[in-house]
């Protein structure tokens, strides 16, 4: 923008700057959760904040593919469980379908809402009260700790599905169905057992140190991306093409559960400073700030 001389007699005349000139800086911070300071037990829903920013909240609710012998049956409310062990459904794993048992009600998912403006608290769903979500977040993961059963040859495997929920729906009506976007998921990172070197941004099988893991769902458009052949003490970080505020990790396998210890997040955030400085203009034509 020019800068005019207000009195050009004046070689040492001011330019008042106020609220004409606009700095800013975006960064990126990432957010992490544990249960171990969370209401322990299993409840409707839990929410919790981050011990490096209590301004960030996870919500974390648990959900249920409604038959057993359709993996793409109506998800239903079921309950979380947040704890010291970590984050799981109904009891503390992710499992293939509610007791390991093949009952009528089949595989369980995770429900993380990333939100702003709540206190923690965790109990009846009529409960549920928070600000609203978070509208800068495309990076996210967790650490997979523990198969369920524990067995050194066993492997899991999960999907994974990004939203973007339209609105902030408060108490009961949480469960009614918020209007979500499906947010499609453009990459995943494995680091830890099963990890991998590079990003991975294709379908395939891929080699890691603790066998192979297969990836599907990243080639084309959508939300949804299976993993299979996951070992444990490994994390899963994914990136998508948009900004997200939910996240669904279901048990896919035939028998192994997950256990879920911590979830984390990358948030942008973008400071703006506008000057409360005056410019000094010199007969060269230079311009001085001074405070």
């Amino acid at each position: 923008m020019p800068l005019l001389h207000p009195d050009e007699t004046d070689p040492d005349d001011r330019i008042d700057l106020t609220d004409h000139v606009v700095a800013s800086v975006a960064g990126t911070s990432v957010v992490s959760f544990t249960g171990e300071n969370a209401h322990p037990g299993s409840n409707e829903f839990n929410l919790l904040s981050s011990p490096s920013d209590a301004s960030k909240q996870l919500l974390v609710t648990g959900l249920v593919r409604s038959s057993q012998g359709d993996p793409n049956s109506a998800l239903v409310n079921s309950e979380c469980n947040v704890n010291q062990q970590g984050f799981g459904v109904d009891n503390q794993s992710i499992q293939p379908d509610t007791d390991g048992q093949n009952q009528p009600l089949g595989r369980e998912v995770l429900q993380i809402d990333f939100v702003t403006g709540g206190t923690p608290d965790a109990g009846d769903g009529a409960d549920i009260a928070y600000g609203s979500h978070l509208e800068n977040i495309t990076q996210a993961g967790f650490i997979i700790n523990q198969l369920t059963p524990s067995q050194s040859a066993g492997r899991a495997d999960i999907a994974i599905r990004a939203f973007n929920v339209q609105g902030n729906e408060q108490g009961s009506d949480f469960f009614n169905g918020s209007p979500t976007t499906a947010v499609d998921i453009t990459s995943i990172k494995l680091t830890g057992a099963s990890g991998f070197a590079s990003t991975i941004t294709a379908d395939g099988t891929y080699a890691t140190a603790s066998g192979n893991v297969t990836i599907t769902g990243l080639s084309g458009t959508g939300n949804a991306v299976t993993i299979t052949g996951l070992d444990n003490t490994t994390t899963v970080d994914i990136t998508t093409s948009g900004f997200m505020d939910r996240l669904h990790v279901e048990s896919v396998d035939s028998n192994e559960g997950i256990d879920i210890t911590e979830v984390h997040f990358s948030a942008t955030n973008t400071n703006a400073h506008r000057s409360a400085s005056r410019a000094r203009h010199c007969r060269a034509g230079s311009v001085n700030a001074s405070g």
